[in-house]
């Protein structure tokens, strides 16, 4: 992991009502396979002081992609315990729309 930008960071609270702060980033770093830039999602989570973090590793060459996957993150304030199980579940989500956009539609008259 080259570089880590912060994309944004936002408060939430626990079914207890600790107070989490939660912070999310973009990485980027060069493939060695292809010489281009691949971004993945950090998030880090405060509680108290306490830090708790996970990664993604690298998950697609398109920064906006990332970007706005991070988006859904925040606004859905995933916590790095579940970052890696949502973000696979993101992924296919897109694949299969992708999938689908591209498949010729049957159109019934």
């Amino acid at each position: 992991m080259n570089k880590v930008v912060l994309v944004e960071s936002t408060k939430a609270k626990t079914e207890d009502g600790l107070e989490l702060i939660l912070a999310y980033y973009i990485t980027e770093e060069i493939c060695k396979m292809t010489k281009r830039y691949m971004y993945g999602i950090k998030v880090v989570c405060d509680k108290n002081g306490i830090l708790e973090s996970d990664s993604t590793g690298s998950i697609s060459y398109s920064r906006e992609d990332v970007i706005k996957m991070c988006r859904i993150l925040v606004n859905q304030q995933v916590t790095p315990i579940s970052l890696v199980e949502i973000v696979d579940e993101l992924i296919t989500l897109k694949s299969e729309e992708e999938e689908f956009l591209a498949t010729p539609q049957l159109v019934f008259v």
